[in-house]
């Protein structure tokens, strides 16, 4: 008998706790009205393309609705985004289902599977000056990134405007959602240990779906390029988006205990930075408000 046969069945090693972040733009956005909905920017839902783009993206993400809770802003379309790419491998949840069928379906008994939140919002009201520059990079130049990070908190400063969504603000609002999961992260080390059978079949992972808005996402992207590799790496990535994510585009956070520390690693397509929850910190106090 081999040496090997002789010891002990060899196990995969329990996979670690782990709360994953996804972040992305909304889908599609449909002109039409929904029936029986406002029409109106807040109200606007995803087109029928849009709604299987959305869960075609989703499924490439291992969702398990069991661990996820969506969120949204308070633009019904993010939300609608989130939950065809967190429920894209149940059944019960189609393409074809509207966003009021899709909380009704998915309603529990206590507490909630989804949010819609201010963080994952826009706002471009704040001054006339503002927004005017915003149209202009947008719609005109199509360099909205790179208008936000060379330019944006300036112009709002200028103008004395404290509600704008500028670089940096944007930026501190994705930054504090994921700083509220880093001290999340020791309660979900202890539930996984107290009751293992229940988590390990998702990995022993927690999972958000964060729908928002083209802008938002990136800056945080452009504060944590700016950061650890410098400014013109930063501008190069605005330049290489130009208006922004596409749609159902986005990245994820992962956030687990290491040997020593906790790990923070920001996955965009093929590329991972990890930063420190002290960058975060930074981040966040960065805000202009």
């Amino acid at each position: 008998m081999s040496e090997r046969s002789e010891r002990e069945p060899v196990h995969p090693e329990t996979p670690k706790p782990t709360i994953r972040l996804e972040f992305f733009r909304h889908d599609e956005r449909s002109k039409e009205p929904q029936q029986g909905v406002p029409h109106d920017d807040n109200n606007m839902r995803i087109t029928p393309a849009g709604r299987e783009h959305a869960q075609g993206e989703g499924a490439t993400k291992d969702p398990h609705p069991d661990v996820a809770v969506l969120f949204g802003s308070e633009r019904d379309r993010s939300l609608e985004t989130a939950f065809h790419q967190a429920y894209a491998n149940d059944p019960d949840i189609t393409p074809s289902m509207t966003l009021e069928e899709m909380k009704e379906a998915t309603s529990m008994p206590y507490g909630q599977k989804h949010h819609q939140i201010p963080e994952l919002n826009f706002n471009i009201d704040g001054s006339a000056e503002y927004k005017k520059a915003v149209e202009q990079a947008y719609f005109k130049d199509n360099k909205y990134l790179e208008f936000l990070y060379e330019h944006s908190d300036e112009v709002a400063e200028k103008a004395g405007d404290k509600v704008s969504s500028t670089y940096s603000r944007q930026a501190a609002n994705i930054a504090k959602l994921i700083r509220k999961y880093v001290d999340i992260v020791p309660r979900w080390e202890e539930l996984t240990t107290q009751e293992p059978q229940k988590y390990a079949g998702f990995n022993n992972e927690m999972q958000r779906f964060m729908g928002t808005h083209g802008g938002i996402q990136e800056c945080f992207l452009m504060k944590v390029i700016d950061k650890l590799e410098g400014r013109e790496a930063a501008l190069a990535f605005a330049r290489s988006l130009a208006g922004g994510f596409g749609y159902s585009e986005g990245f994820s956070v992962a956030l687990e205990k290491g040997d020593d520390d906790l790990r923070v690693v920001v996955n965009y397509k093929d590329k991972s930075w990890e930063i420190t929850p002290e960058i975060l910190d930074e981040i966040i106090q960065e805000n202009p408000i």
